[in-house]
């Protein structure tokens, strides 16, 4: 008789990778309809507004990668050890 093994500690780490991945591609997303919009602007004011956005996005953007490395880091050194 076969059996299949599945291992639980699998599932918390692949439910965390699949919210960073919605959450970066939210955010890439959204990077995307600024420069869509970027491309329409007519007004001074409304590119100040623009970059304003574009910063906020950048951030959130630098953030989530930085939680997503953090968490594979420590997933990979549970794994190693």
């Amino acid at each position: 008789m076969i059996g299949s093994y599945r291992d639980a500690s699998m599932d918390a780490f692949m439910e965390e990778l699949i919210g960073l991945k919605n959450g970066l591609s939210a955010v890439g997303n959204n990077f995307n309809q600024a420069v869509k919009r970027l491309h329409t602007l007519s007004k001074i004011k409304e590119f100040e507004h623009w970059l304003v956005s574009y910063e906020l996005e950048r951030r959130e953007l630098a953030r989530q990668m930085q939680q997503a490395q953090e968490f594979i880091k420590k997933m990979a050194d549970k794994w190693l050890l």
